[in-house]
């Protein structure tokens, strides 16, 4: 059985990975040195590996470039900084004057860091609001004293599916402000993008489903709303596709955690207790849980690359001693695990090697594994399963949560239902449809 998240493919295939020509004519469309504020977003379908090409750029680029994300765990995933931090923005709705959006002092250190910026990479762009996007160009145009170029002279690229995830905007103030001021809380609507070229690059080879084209033609399908194929998926209901290396997939974290609990409880013996350290400033988003309970025979998923698995890799614990954990991978082999730390970072401007640095301000360290006979459908962005049980016990309540979970199995059958899929459950907000409508995005080199 094979468990690979297109997030890390290049880390698991090393310089030896090819890369697909689409990817390769996306890393191509983005230039070497900084050009006139220029805004470039590298999108596509789930499993067409962008996550790689973000990967691929940044260990190659020879721009002075950060890597920034709307939330915690995002940031740690792509080892950069989430952005209200690195721009100190405040929480909530932000305009764009000199009371919200800061200007650091000559001379201080994120001021120099700021002007030294060639490039800014926004990973999860799907995810940046409107306004956020505006004042990331407010903040750039202040810092560097370039107010008449589109984000202060800095090469935008980002990246993301408008059809997986959507920004979140609070109801009151939050909702009343980006009604006011946007057509949609999207970024391509802020005002700053509008008013500066976007260059769209899809990637449209597929990887994760090549191996069944009905299946991917009917996710495409339900990708854009149509609901036509809900037939092909609701065949599937109580399919049996075995136990062993079946993940399923819920809508709310109490659900994926009370199946989790329910299923560890049936296992002989008391489970070991693993306790995370955690040390500075890491945040309230953790990759695992801060408190671990393992059994031997207990579904595992691993939550950070090591050495001979991967960020999604799926396994079984064997044994337990108190500070390790022995796992038997469903993709063959057996590893001891011992506990990993994740740094919390920052970026710093280097003034003596004048280079951009980071430095950890936070560290959370804990076993690299969470249970996984359930996870949530947001938790599950980004992974390839070759056994999916959906279990929405709930009717699906967020723009393409039913695409994100059915897309993350390999084929339809490794596909089980708890419940046929009703129109109600495709959710699909119109604004990021027409966009991608009237985009026209370039394929493959420019």
């Amino acid at each position: 059985m094979r468990t690979s998240p297109e997030s890390i493919q290049y880390a698991k295939h090393g310089t030896g990975f090819e890369l697909s020509t689409d990817q390769e004519g996306a890393l191509a469309a983005i230039p070497d040195v900084s050009t006139y504020g220029r805004c470039i977003f590298i999108t596509g379908r789930a499993g067409t590996g962008k996550s790689t090409v973000l990967r691929r750029f940044i260990e190659a680029t020879p721009m002075k470039a950060v890597v920034l994300a709307p939330t915690g765990l995002a940031a740690v995933q792509v080892g950069g900084q989430t952005i209200h931090s690195f721009f100190n923005f405040p929480l909530g709705p932000i305009q764009c004057d000199p009371e919200t959006v800061p200007l650091f002092k000559k001379g201080q250190a994120k001021r120099r860091l700021i002007e030294a910026l060639d490039c800014v990479v926004i990973d999860e762009v799907s995810m940046v609001r409107a306004d956020i996007m505006d004042a990331i160009d407010y903040s750039l145009r202040r810092n560097r004293e370039r107010m008449q170029e589109p984000f202060g002279g800095v090469t935008m690229v980002c990246f993301g599916d408008l059809m997986q995830l959507e920004p979140v905007v609070q109801s009151g103030a939050d909702e009343e402000m980006m009604a006011d001021r946007y057509e949609s809380p999207f970024f391509f609507d802020s005002k700053a993008v509008r008013e500066t070229s976007l260059d769209v690059y899809e990637l449209t080879t597929v990887h994760r489903q090549k191996e069944d084209e009905e299946y991917l033609w009917a996710l495409n399908r339900l990708r854009e709303g149509n609901t036509d194929e809900l037939g092909l998926f609701n065949a599937r209901v109580g399919a049996e596709i075995g136990t062993e290396g079946v993940v399923t997939l819920t809508a709310t974290n109490g659900r994926a955690g009370s199946i989790n609990l329910q299923r560890l409880a049936k296992l002989t013996g008391r489970p070991t207790i693993f306790k995370a350290t955690m040390q500075g400033n890491f945040g309230r988003e953790t990759p695992t849980e801060e408190v671990l309970a393992l059994k031997p025979g207990a579904q595992v998923m691993f939550v950070k690359n090591g050495r001979g698995w991967v960020n999604g890799s799926l396994g079984e614990v064997t044994e337990v001693e108190a500070e390790r954990v022995k796992v038997k991978l469903f993709e063959g082999g057996e590893h001891w695990v011992e506990p990993e730390t994740w740094d919390k970072k920052r970026y710093t401007w280097d003034r003596y090697s004048s280079r951009i640095s980071s430095e950890g301000v936070g560290s959370f360290t804990q076993i690299p594994l969470r249970l996984a006979w359930a996870l949530t459908i947001h938790k599950s962005q980004g992974l390839t399963l070759d056994k999916v049980r959906l279990d929405l016990d709930r009717p699906a309540f967020s723009h393409g949560q039913a695409y994100v979970a059915l897309s993350r199995c390999r084929t339809l059958s490794g596909l089980s239902l708890v419940r046929a899929l009703e129109p109600r459950d495709v959710i699909v907000v119109e604004r990021a449809l027409a966009f991608a409508a009237q985009s026209k995005p370039i394929l493959g080199a420019p």
